[in-house]
C-alpha cells in the first residue's frame, strides 16, 4: 500500500511537469528514476508471486522493493520541500517519514550502509526541527558509531 501511493504521488508529479512542459531537470531525472524502477518491479513482482508459506511482511518483501521505496518516498519528501519553498510540512509527518525511509533503507542495505547513515542524518534534522533534540541527540550518536564501523570496513589501502 505505501508503494502504490508513492508511486502514484510520483506520476502526479510527473504528470503536473509534463503539462507544464517538459523542463529536464534534476528533480524530473529522479522522478522518472522512480516511475522507471517501479515499473520494473511491478513487472518482476508478477513473475515472481511470493509464496503463501511466508509468515511476515519482510520475508514476502524482497530487499530490492524496500530500497526503491525509500528512494521514491526520499524523492517526494525533497519535491514537497521544494515546491514549499523549504519550509516542511507538519513536522511530526516529515519525522515519521524520515523513520520510515530509514527503516526501508535499513531492510534494503544494512546498517552501516553509506545510504543509511545519511538517513540517519535527515530523520535527526527532523528531530531538530521538531523540537525533540533528546531523540535527535540520540539518532546522531547513533549516525556517527555506524559511520565509524562503515569507516573500519574501508582497508586502509584503498583511499
Amino acid at each position: 500500500m505505501l508503494r502504490v501511493s508513492n508511486i502514484a504521488a510520483l506520476w502526479d508529479h510527473w504528470s503536473t511537469i509534463v503539462s507544464r512542459g517538459l523542463d529536464l531537470n534534476a528533480i524530473s531525472l529522479r522522478i522518472l528514476a522512480g516511475l522507471g524502477n517501479a515499473k520494473v518491479i511491478e513487472e518482476w513482482s508478477a513473475i515472481n508471486e511470493p509464496s503463501e508459506a511466508a509468515s511476515n511482511v519482510t520475508a514476502r518483501v524482497p530487499r530490492i522493493h524496500a530500497g526503491n521505496l525509500a528512494c521514491a518516498m526520499r524523492t517526494l519528501l525533497d519535491l514537497h520541500h521544494k515546491h514549499n519553498d523549504g519550509v516542511p510540512g507538519p513536522l511530526l509527518d516529515v519525522v515519521e517519514q524520515n523513520r520510515s525511509i530509514l527503516a526501508l533503507r535499513e531492510y534494503a542495505y544494512g546498517e552501516i550502509d553509506a545510504h543509511v547513515v545519511w538517513d540517519m542524518w535527515s530523520l535527526e534534522d527532523a528531530l531538530i526541527a521538531a523540537g525533540e533534540d533528546g531523540a535527535a541527540q540520540e539518532v546522531g550518536g547513533d549516525a556517527l558509531r555506524r559511520l565509524e564501523k562503515y569507516m573500519q570496513d574501508i582497508p586502509a589501502d584503498s583511499a
